[in-house]
């Protein structure tokens, strides 16, 4: 059920959200409500979705943690960074 939030979220949201309606506090209270239903929700394999913030200038952000196990060795940390 989180799955069918998150997807009908996504695809409505584009629709109505705009820089000139959207306010800080509309922005918080989205926040507050895909936290409260989405917060630690594991999306595929390794990518589990943490929360969601407003930034200012009003913009919505979504922090993602990946589980994979790496190592200096596995990966050139350098290169992600750019």
């Amino acid at each position: 059920m989180r799955i069918l939030y998150f997807m009908v979220f996504f695809l409505i949201m584009p629709n109505f959200v705009s820089a000139e309606t959207f306010s800080l506090r509309e922005c918080n209270e989205m926040a507050s409500e895909v936290n409260s239903t989405m917060s630690n929700m594991k999306v595929d394999s390794i990518t589990i979705m943490k929360n969601a913030v407003c930034i200012y200038p009003v913009i919505l952000n979504y922090n993602y943690d990946l589980t994979i196990s790496a190592s200096k060795v596995d990966m050139d940390f350098a290169s992600m960074k750019k």
